[in-house]
């Protein structure tokens, strides 16, 4: 591929031979529709006429991939760093459990395997922890009237409580009790409860339900 003007010169095959259907595959794996395409078969290799290829595809810009495991990393040291920060919050300032929130957050604790609620924090008397999240971004499919597109792309989320549970060993860590459905707002009828450790949590989840609990606990 020519960067400059666009146009396939020849495509370098690694085999001595190759059928029609794997010429096919190779057209399709650069971006082009075999049907609309020349080409012909040599005794070495596939030739594809760059005539053909340029003129089908004139906006065809060749994309640079960068390497991002740092940033990868970096995002999953901010998700372990928040987990950690939330952690010692509701340690230091959740409560001890009483029945109103066994019942109503569905904290269920088996003490005869040695688990132990200690903490619990209430976010839903306190102000609540509720928004929505683009699961991915840079997706073309979201549309301003598309309600199925937003369905898929956003999940809505609201945090019941966090709490502390500790094991028969002794070691501790921070569950969440949420509601979650698909779209921008919160929906009842598709709302369904969820309990599970913080640390599966999303980095852009992770980041608005901090800022929730700032919110709502500014001097």
């Amino acid at each position: 591929m020519n960067p400059q003007d666009k146009t396939v010169v020849t495509w370098q095959w690694d085999r001595p031979t190759a059928t029609t259907d794997e010429v096919q595959l190779l057209i399709e794996a650069l971006g082009y529709d075999p049907k609309q395409v020349f080409y012909m078969m040599g005794d070495d290799e596939p030739m594809v006429s760059s005539a053909e290829v340029s003129d089908r595809l004139p906006d065809f810009q060749p994309r640079r991939i960068l390497p991002t495991a740092t940033l990868t990393t970096a995002s999953q040291m901010a998700a372990i760093d928040i987990c950690d920060t939330l952690f010692n919050f509701v340690k230091q300032y959740g409560e001890e459990p009483t029945d109103y929130d066994i019942n109503e957050f569905g904290l269920d604790c088996d003490q005869e395997e040695g688990c132990e609620i200690t903490r619990v924090l209430n976010l839903f008397d306190n102000g609540g922890a509720y928004f929505a999240v683009q699961r991915q971004p840079n997706d073309d499919d979201v549309k301003e009237d598309d309600i199925d597109a937003q369905m898929d792309t956003f999940e809505h989320y609201a945090f019941q409580c966090l709490y502390i549970v500790r094991d028969s060993d002794g070691d501790e860590s921070l569950k969440y009790y949420a509601f979650e459905n698909g779209g921008l707002v919160w929906d009842d009828d598709l709302s369904e409860p969820d309990h599970d450790s913080i640390h599966t949590l999303r980095l852009d989840v992770l980041e608005q339900l901090l800022q929730a609990i700032i919110k709502e606990n500014k001097e």
